[in-house]
């Protein structure tokens, strides 16, 4: 994980997801890797710490919605999942006074697209009251 204060390289640019102690959000870049869809499936690779997020339809069973359409086009929403967050906030050993940014690696391969979240590359962070 790295230090506090660390400042990511161009955050609003760059595809990345942030962890609250109950809420997740994907912001701007990362909605924009799946343009046509509004719901994503996160699977979890405990041994090589790692989010797999690749889009999916809002019928499958496992989807959170990620994205709401707004003139046309997908923004970021608040994905508000207690359990999810608080248990992987307990399994990175994070401190749940704090919130969490990742920056996303995007492939495609045989025409699937899959965002890949490396959960030992987290950042605290700061808040605007630091």
């Amino acid at each position: 994980m790295s230090k506090r204060g660390e400042i990511m390289k161009d955050k609003n640019q760059s595809p990345a997801v942030t962890f609250a102690p109950k809420s997740m959000v994907f912001n701007m870049a990362c909605v924009n890797l799946f343009p046509d869809c509004q719901h994503v499936t996160i699977s979890i690779d405990e041994e090589n710490l790692r989010l797999i997020v690749e889009p999916t339809t809002e019928y499958d069973k496992n989807s959170l919605k990620f994205a709401n359409v707004k003139n046309g086009r997908n923004i970021p929403r608040t994905c508000t999942i207690n359990c999810f967050c608080l248990m992987l906030f307990d399994f990175m050993k994070w401190d749940t006074s704090e919130k969490y940014c990742i920056s996303a690696d995007y492939q495609e391969f045989d025409g699937n697209k899959v965002m890949v979240f490396n959960l030992d590359e987290a950042m605290q962070v700061l808040s605007k009251s630091a």
